[in-house]
């Protein structure tokens, strides 16, 4: 038996319901699926901070003005 992993990303839930009724057809396959939501928003945001790309400030006001800038 040959295991194997494979990653894909950015698919539509269609493509995910075509790549699990394919398993399931196949009754000698034993898969699992672990699916990621992702928010691209929220992707960038956490590749920022991981950078250090991030504003530091003391208080609300000191947020609200570099906002602004």
């Amino acid at each position: 038996m040959t295991t194997l992993k494979l990653s894909i990303e950015n698919v539509d839930d269609d493509f995910i319901q075509s790549l699990k009724e394919f398993l399931k057809s196949k009754s000698h396959f034993h898969y699992k699926l672990q699916e990621k939501h992702s928010i691209p928003a929220l992707d960038e945001a956490i590749r920022e901070y991981e950078k250090g790309e991030v504003v530091t400030c003391a208080n609300f006001e000191e947020y609200k003005a570099k906002i602004n800038e």
